[in-house]
């Protein structure tokens, strides 16, 4: 029997789902005239949207599926280091808009607006081997000390309730034997004897 280690679960369960995604997207025409395609960025699938980029970030094992944001993430190099650096130019070119002082009586942008100019977006998934269930989250990765601007949930699959113990004493709804299930009883039947005319009985 093998064994297959956490992490190599992890590392082919984060490729199929990024080569179902790119295959599915590609493949169905609804997604293209949405204006949604795919394309592989080392082994990893990212859709490219009106308006975004979309990575798939799978959260670290050890991690299950509640993962710290801020200590379990690194964007060290790549493709993921550079969506956070461009989302941190962008952030940092707006910034100084949300403090400055105005010669007129306008109104200054509010601190929404230069996370709405990022692009790069990160759908950030766990998922727990022992149970199958899996969560997802919405990011927006950042080269600052807590690795993101703002995250938000996206999925969160819940455990199944546990079914009650049955009583085996207890007849349960469809056990017992229903009027037409039963063993039609046998009926005696004898023959009435027969009177003649002028007999006695």
């Amino acid at each position: 029997m093998t064994v297959t280690a956490p992490w190599t679960l992890a590392s082919q369960s984060s490729r199929n789902l990024s080569n179902q995604v790119y295959a599915v997207i590609g493949a169905d025409p609804r997604w293209c005239s949405a204006g949604v395609s795919a394309s592989k960025e080392h082994n990893a699938a990212v859709l490219h949207a009106p308006g975004a980029e979309l990575r798939m970030v799978k959260v670290p094992a050890k991690a299950g599926r509640r993962p710290g944001f801020t200590s379990d993430f690194e964007w060290r190099e790549g493709a993921r280091l550079d969506a956070a650096e461009r989302n941190t130019a962008v952030c940092g070119a707006m910034a100084p808009m949300l403090g400055m002082a105005s010669l007129f009586e306008v109104e200054q942008p509010h601190g929404e607006h230069p996370v709405r100019a990022c692009r790069d977006v990160f759908v950030v998934w766990a998922g727990d081997p022992d149970s199958g269930l899996t969560s997802g989250w919405l990011g927006l990765p950042t080269t600052g000390p807590d690795r993101w601007l703002a995250v938000v949930p996206a999925w969160r699959d819940e455990t199944q309730p546990t079914p009650a113990k049955r009583d085996k004493t207890t007849p349960q709804p469809g056990e017992a034997p229903s009027f037409g299930n039963g063993t039609a009883p046998k009926p005696a039947v004898t023959l009435k004897p027969q009177v003649r005319k002028g007999t006695q009985t």
